[in-house]
């Protein structure tokens, strides 16, 4: 390549870093109007949560559960639980989710923060297509759990996934050099075939989270463990089948979800719906990394699959339909 071609490649992409940056300022600057005019037209039902007295926080829980996840930042979902549970104006939560599923670790330190705020005020979960494994997991620390009469429930669960590539490799005479300290350092790896030691010790591990995830359901939902099991299994259902087995309290949308809220209340007030404001980091990942730098999150995607030590509290088909669209 030229220099005068370096050249302009580093100005084209300058200029579209910059053109994104400002994308995200005006989107900034367009939503910061718009919660201005909320707040201040009458009627309107909506309202920023620093202004507001009674009022119920709609919070989204959308996508992979997970750290850093992109789709949906699960810290700034933590952040606002806790926020909720000290706003003497919010009198309630609504938690809207719509999740296969993620990582045990973050789904636990979600549904340990539902839990905090349900001891102080009524958390209501809205399931809108899906509140698998993890997923539900979190609506089971609600205080009560509506969802649509066309949601997917359950897959209780925990599957730990290990790609062996390695017969492929030596077919076409790659291969892979490891160099570790500690016997088991590349447990699960793809370049070698797993023992029966360490598939028994996955085994153990994975058995271990799954008895914790029932353990935890059963306390969130306030039912005896014997029953839950029965839920288990990584099985799936309906709403209509999972409020008759008792794993859901009603079927419905907003309106129904609001209606509960007042019920677990007991109270006819007129509650506004109030939503976080979203930082500045929030728009710059959804709108100026997805725009401009897409296979970012692609690559990130397929490296954690391929990291054998997770665990995923996820539903199995949805996992390899995943998996499918990254390789």
């Amino acid at each position: 390549m030229s220099a005068r071609n370096l050249q302009l490649a580093v100005y084209t992409a300058l200029g579209a870093a910059l053109f994104g940056i400002i994308l995200a300022i005006v989107h900034l600057l367009q939503v910061a109007v718009s919660s201005y005019s909320s707040s201040t037209t009458a009627g309107s039902g909506r309202s920023t949560y620093f202004s507001s007295r009674n009022s119920i926080m709609l919070l989204s829980l959308n996508g992979v559960i997970q750290a850093g996840n992109e789709g949906e930042n699960m810290e700034h979902i933590v952040n606002n639980l806790e926020l909720s549970k000290n706003n003497s104006n919010i009198r309630a939560v609504l938690l809207t989710i719509n999740s296969p599923g993620g990582t045990v670790a973050t789904t636990k330190r979600v549904y340990e923060k539902v839990l905090e705020v349900r001891k102080t005020k009524p958390v209501v979960a809205l399931i809108g297509d899906l509140a698998a494994s993890g997923g539900y997991y979190i609506a089971s620390a609600c205080t009560s759990i509506i969802a649509s009469e066309g949601s997917t429930l359950g897959s209780i669960g925990v599957i730990s996934v290990h790609m062996e590539v390695h017969r492929f490799l030596e077919r076409h005479g790659v291969k892979a050099t490891v160099i570790k300290a500690g016997r088991y350092k590349d447990i699960g790896s793809p370049f070698r075939g797993m023992t029966g030691e360490e598939r028994r010790m996955y085994q153990s591990h994975v058995n271990e989270f799954y008895a914790l995830f029932l353990k935890d359901v059963a306390a969130g939902r306030k039912k005896k463990l014997s029953k839950v099991k029965t839920w288990a299994e990584g099985k799936i259902f309906s709403a209509g089948k999972a409020f008759k087995l008792g794993m859901i309290d009603g079927i419905g949308h907003r309106n129904e979800a609001i209606t509960e809220i007042k019920k677990l209340l007991e109270t006819e007030d007129d509650l506004k719906i109030v939503e976080p404001e979203k930082n500045f980091e929030y728009y710059i990942k959804k709108y100026f990394l997805s725009t401009f730098m897409p296979s970012i999150s692609r690559t990130v995607g397929y490296e954690k699959i391929l990291q054998a030590p997770l665990l995923y509290l996820y539903p199995h088909t949805d996992f390899y339909r995943a998996l499918g669209s990254l390789l």
